[in-house]
């Protein structure tokens, strides 16, 4: 299953563009960049950290930095299994042929299951969670848990993990209070294990970000201020994570309702609580974008295969074999059904696609090797990667723009605020200008660009202002395609 995702992410789908963006900010940041300056970018330093080895290793091998972080992501898959399995074991006592399945269907899941998001943040905060949760919820439920060097590294994975988007720590807070509401003692609560290994991460995680990326706080209070542009109605956001939705519902179900051991209970429970921890989070960052629902379906998948090979030995017996029989065709039908999603982006999300997109194929057409910079709102499928093109910006689009031209069509207030924005944006555009020098840069043109008013000038909006105006007298229109205007510098 792990090779399968290997070769499928190297060869066939076409790099999340998360994922190649990231890679790009990781070697800026080894190569003494910082943020704002170098790179634009919302998540916490800690993601950076964690890709700048595959970086690095692409530096000195000349590989491509993209395969090269599949495979790490791949490895990551194969450790988490390792540590995973023991705990799988515990929970199936007695079923040797049952936990062989298990851990064939949680490699699928973890493997498999992300589709074109492998890799994207929420893939690794599952891949490094699952084994520490696992050995949280069996110790819960009563398994031995001597803290040997494999608890210790459970432990710290998790922990890492839920900093690589902080806002997953709401999960380490929700399995602190089963432990508070299940000993009723907050001093064992406290003065235990998991605990003190967080602290310490979250004592290494602040010096980090104090010392080493202290320009990650300007960051984080321009995006506060423009972040929000890219958030749906509450009706929209819920109809895209329905499968999300429904996973967590299910698996909340098979806790308290299918008939399994005591222990396995107990850490579907705990499954069911991350899961819906998970879901509360990508919820009310109102996105509505389909990776953050990652690891709530992901705990979920892990509950429906640890229910099913907990209730399968009932199979053995006549007066439950119908009623168990049920239940296992449910769960099938329900995992058969989130397949879906990933079997329909290895169709459509492939290198093939993505290189005829206009964007893509004109760049690759006249300007492979060269230094671009896109003026556009978003991300954009293919680039720079798939181009053959280098980023010559501090991000792949204006992540600024959005929230910006929102405010100006707000009150008194927001418009003051805009007009201070305003300037530190083309401030921002205009150091990417002097320092990277673009060969060409592409203005997006599409009717629908995301988190923009339909039809929206992005080239007369930055025109409107004399000093951007002044460094674009270096540019002339050299090429068109559906959608996108190319200038070239003189």
């Amino acid at each position: 299953m792990v090779a399968s995702a290997l070769v499928l992410h190297v060869f066939w789908f076409a790099p999340n563009y998360d994922v190649d963006w990231l890679l790009i900010a990781a070697r800026r940041m080894l190569a003494g960049g910082s943020y704002l300056s170098d790179f634009d970018e919302v998540t916490p330093p800690l993601i950076l950290v964690l890709m700048a080895p595959a970086a690095a290793l692409a530096d000195v091998t000349g590989r491509d930095p993209y395969a090269i972080f599949v495979a790490s992501v791949c490895a990551l898959i194969l450790v988490s299994l390792v540590l995973c399995a023991p705990l799988v074991d515990w929970c199936l006592p007695d079923n040797p042929a049952g936990r062989r399945l298990a851990l064939i269907a949680i490699a699928v899941v973890l493997a498999l299951e992300p589709g074109f998001r492998f890799g994207q943040r929420e893939h690794l905060v599952v891949l490094m969670l699952l084994p520490g949760l696992l050995w949280y919820a069996a110790r819960e439920a009563g398994r031995p848990s001597p803290l040997d060097p494999a608890a210790w590294l459970r432990l710290a994975l998790a922990a890492t993990s839920l900093f690589i988007k902080p806002y997953f720590l709401v999960i380490g807070a929700a399995l602190l209070l089963v432990r508070l509401v299940r000993t009723r003692d907050w001093r064992a609560a406290l003065f235990d294990a998991p605990v003190g290994v967080f602290a310490a991460v979250l004592a290494l995680f602040a010096l980090m970000v104090a010392f080493l990326f202290p320009e990650y706080l300007d960051e984080v209070r321009l995006e506060n201020q423009t972040y929000g542009a890219f958030a749906n109605g509450w009706l929209i956001v819920a109809e895209r994570y329905r499968d999300a939705i429904a996973a967590c519902c299910v698996v909340a179900l098979l806790a308290e309702l299918v008939p399994v051991p005591a222990a396995s209970r107990m850490v579907l429970r705990c499954l069911w609580l991350a899961s819906a921890c998970a879901l509360g989070v990508a919820i009310l960052q109102k996105k509505g974008w389909a990776y953050q629902m990652l690891p709530s379906v992901e705990i979920a998948a892990v509950g429906f295969v640890i229910a099913a090979a907990a209730m399968a030995p009932r199979l053995r017996l006549p007066a439950e074999r119908l009623r168990t029989a049920m239940v296992l065709a449910t769960i099938g039908v329900f995992g058969m059904a989130l397949a879906l999603r990933p079997v329909d982006e290895a169709l459509a999300d492939t290198k093939a696609r993505f290189a005829s997109q206009p964007l893509i194929r004109t760049l690759h057409e006249f300007a492979a090797g060269r230094k671009v910079m896109l003026l556009t709102s978003g991300l954009q499928e293919g680039f720079p990667s798939l181009a053959g093109v280098q980023l010559a910006a501090r991000h792949p689009g204006q992540p600024m723009l959005p929230g910006t031209v929102r405010l100006e069509a707000g009150s008194q207030r927001d418009r003051a605020r805009a007009s201070a924005l305003r300037q530190v944006l083309i401030g921002l555009v205009l150091h990417d200008m002097r320092h990277y020098h673009p060969d060409i840069v592409a203005v997006d043109r599409n009717a629908d660009k995301q988190a923009l008013p339909a039809d929206f000038d992005i080239l007369a909006w930055f025109l409107a202002d004399p000093a951007f105006r002044k460094a674009w007298a270096d540019y002339h229109l050299v090429r068109q395609a559906p959608g996108w205007d190319f200038y070239g510098r003189q």
